[in-house]
């Protein structure tokens, strides 16, 4: 098991072996592009909460993902290349969670094998491994096993102190990590299993330290925290609407995989466009049967009896949760404060896995220790064969109706199945399993069709043990280990075709998300982008006025646009020129007050005149010189001479975190034509600098600061008033 699993992890590490990394959906879509920026940050000391690349700048750290002040990403992308940085990024959080999961169930006193395989199935197939393309959510998730090991031995050590500071530290972890909505389902877990020590151990002593370390990490998880509730409020997410909280359900089909891995196209049953591919339930055929096995041997489990209840908990809320739309939970969800904000209800199905790893080792341990002697005590065991035999006639029925071109079923069969060969591979694997479970139960010394001796009748076990875990890690490989499009990180940013203009240059690019963030790479300033959290805007950028305001030099020509690019794109042109754009810094005498830009926009000279939010009176005049001084991420300088009181302003967005300095004293923000920024200037010569200082993340930190220098006080009141309660 130990050699299998380090050969799992290997051939997943392979692309770093030549310096390549994955590039799947949002891996290259997001994850890349802004690690790349971020090691470009911290490599050139510039700011790494404003990103300048897309939505003609945003508030990155707000968004989250890149987990920027986790000192693990600190650490990596300081000091290694980013291909090594990103893989190494991705890559840790699988052992990281195999290793929690083998110390947890360790400490719930299942053996090494049983421990080591709830580790494999944890960290190397199912939702965690399905989920690879959203590395920060699986980084998050990859801390629920060492909170469960930490709760556990903080509720029985006689020094819990120790414990629950590292409760208090991995929380932190997660909330730096970036990702919200994993660490809510990581905290659900947790607090699932607050619940079961209480009841188990009979004591409610650890409901309040659980509720103080909680605390405490979210006090300084603040820096992190109160920036992405910030960049939530001025997004499409700070009103989300109902069809937005249930897309991507999880649909009932989907757990027909359970049957049959290779059942579905894409793995994955989606009726509706927009639903993901990444939600399959299926956790390998061993886990399946072992599920089976537990429940009809669940009076004899004993002394982990109490951990499979809450492992079927874990599973039956996970299921009912992912269902979305198609369960009857989703009316409270849409309720809840904070929780109603996310999307994706299928993503539940995290909490499910994480019993289901967890019952399936405890099946396992079971299975190991398992001397059926007494034929009454075996007969139910013949129930294992349900799921083999309703395997095989599903799969049957579905390549029966994939061979009647005719059948009223035969489009819909078709569409959403996959071949007859992976339907066999897939209906193949669940039988073979089912029968080495089946076969391993089987020692009985009165039953002729076995060796009557010990030693064999205990060979006969460890060989079908052996085989149910090379078939596992067969099961694993093929299903895990699928083709993941990998390139070197030049050969990613070369794969696109640029615009025939310098770096720095603001352009509108093709709206696709994989392509969108990928030209900040090279330098280019995009009108669009991809995120978590959409900007709202004021203005129509799909429209030519407004990126001429942006300073849009080319377009991208596309078919899905307006018929000019469409029609350039039909010819072969990539890039076309947009004439007439504006300077990036301008300086302006007229204004017109507007609270609705969007449409007045088209009623003003824009090379002459701009939009306010509040009166502004500008004297008649000639507008006068301006310079760029510095141009960086978060920090733009310019400097001004002007002989009249005039208007600056610059094509950058606008977002509640920009300050002006103007000669060393703070001057006024202003809202410019709806998204952009500006300052109003006296006459004579000015240096003025905008920086983008947001008073969410300077009040973040000191929280922060203030949560750090709690949690010494808060460990000093565990360890004088929580004396533990030893074994």
């Amino acid at each position: 098991m130990v050699v299998g699993t380090f050969i799992l992890l290997m051939v997943f590490a392979g692309p770093m072996a030549t310096h390549r990394v994955f590039v799947e959906d949002d891996l290259a879509a997001y994850h890349l592009p802004f690690r790349a920026f971020y090691q470009e940050c911290l490599k050139y000391g510039d700011s790494f909460l404003w990103n300048p690349y897309i939505f003609n700048g945003y508030y990155l750290h707000g968004d989250g993902q890149v987990g920027m002040l986790h000192p693990w990403h600190w650490l990596i992308y300081c000091v290694l290349p980013l291909d090594t940085a990103f893989m190494l990024d991705l890559l840790s959080s699988y052992p990281f969670a195999l290793l929690g999961m083998y110390f947890f169930l360790r400490q719930r006193s299942l053996t090494r094998e049983a421990a080591l395989l709830g580790g494999m199935l944890f960290a190397f197939i199912g939702f965690n491994m399905n989920h690879y393309v959203h590395m920060a959510f699986v980084a998050v998730l990859a801390h629920i096993p060492w909170s469960l090991f930490a709760l556990d031995r903080a509720a029985k050590s006689p020094k819990p102190w120790r414990w629950w500071a590292l409760v208090i530290a991995l929380g932190t972890s997660q909330i730096f990590l970036g990702f919200p909505q994993g660490a809510y389902y990581a905290w659900l877990v947790e607090g699932f299993y607050v619940l079961f020590l209480v009841f188990t151990l009979k004591s409610w002593r650890i409901l309040p330290w659980f509720a103080m370390a909680k605390v405490s990490s979210l006090l300084i998880g603040f820096a992190q925290l109160f920036p992405t509730w910030e960049v939530i409020a001025q997004s499409f997410r700070a009103t989300p609407s109902m069809d937005m909280q249930l897309s991507v359900s999880l649909h009932p089909l989907n757990f027909l995989s359970l049957l049959n891995p290779y059942l579905f196209q894409w793995r994955y049953f989606g009726p509706i466009q927009g639903d993901e591919p990444w939600d399959a339930p299926y956790m390998g055929a061993v886990a399946t049967i072992l599920l089976l096995f537990a429940l009809i041997r669940f009076r004899q489990l004993r002394t982990t009896k109490g951990l499979a209840a809450f492992a079927l908990i874990l599973i039956a809320f996970g299921v009912l949760s992912s269902l979305g739309k198609y369960g009857f939970l989703y009316p409270l969800y849409a309720e809840l404060p904070l929780v109603s904000k996310f999307r994706a209800h299928a993503r539940h199905l995290c909490i499910a896995h994480t019993g289901l790893a967890i019952l399936a080792a405890i099946a396992f341990s079971h299975l190991q220790q398992l001397n059926t002697s007494d034929p009454k005590r075996r007969w139910p065991n013949l129930l294992l064969f349900l799921i083999p035999i309703t395997s095989l006639i599903m799969t049957l029925t579905v390549i029966t109706l994939r061979s009647q071109p005719n059948s009223s079923w035969y489009a819909s069969i078709n569409h959403f199945t996959m071949s007859t060969g992976p339907l066999l591979i897939g209906a193949t694997f669940v039988c073979l399993v089912s029968f080495l479970v089946y076969l391993a139960t089987t020692t009985n010394t009165q039953n002729n069709s076995f060796p009557s001796c010990t030693w064999e009748r205990n060979c006969l076990q460890s060989c079908a043990l052996i085989l149910l875990v090379l078939l596992t890690f067969a099961d694993i490989g093929l299903y895990s280990l699928r083709h993941k499009p990998q390139k070197t990180v030049d050969a990613f940013k070369n794969e696109i075709t640029y615009p025939p203009t310098p770096p720095g240059a603001r352009i509108d690019s093709d709206i696709h998300p994989m392509f969108m963030n990928r030209f900040g790479m090279k330098g280019y300033r995009g009108v669009y982008g991809y995120t978590s959290f959409m900007p709202e805007r004021r203005l129509d950028f799909t429209q030519e006025l407004p990126l001429r305001l942006a300073g849009v030099e080319w377009r991208q020509t596309r078919h899905i646009a307006s018929p000019e690019l469409a029609a350039a794109k039909e010819r072969g042109e990539e890039w076309v020129p947009l004439q007439n754009s504006l300077p990036r810094v301008r300086l302006l005498t007229q204004t017109k007050q507007s609270s609705n830009p969007a449409e007045d926009i088209n009623s003003i000279d824009t090379a002459q005149t701009a939009l306010v939010d509040r009166p502004v009176d500008l004297p008649p005049g000639t507008p006068g010189q301006i310079t760029i001084i510095t141009d960086r991420p978060g920090r733009i300088v310019v400097h001004t001479k002007t002989d009249t009181r005039q208007l600056l302003t610059i094509s950058e967005n606008f977002a509640l975190g920009w300050t002006v300095d103007m000669d060393g004293k703070r001057a006024e923000l202003l809202r410019i034509n709806g998204d952009f920024i500006g300052t109003l200037l006296e006459p004579g010569d000015h240096e003025v600098h905008f920086i983008f200082a947001p008073h969410s993340f300077t009040l973040g930190l000191w929280i922060s600061l203030a949560g750090v220098l709690l949690v010494p006080m808060v460990l000093w009141v565990l360890r004088r008033y929580s004396p533990g309660v030893p074994l």
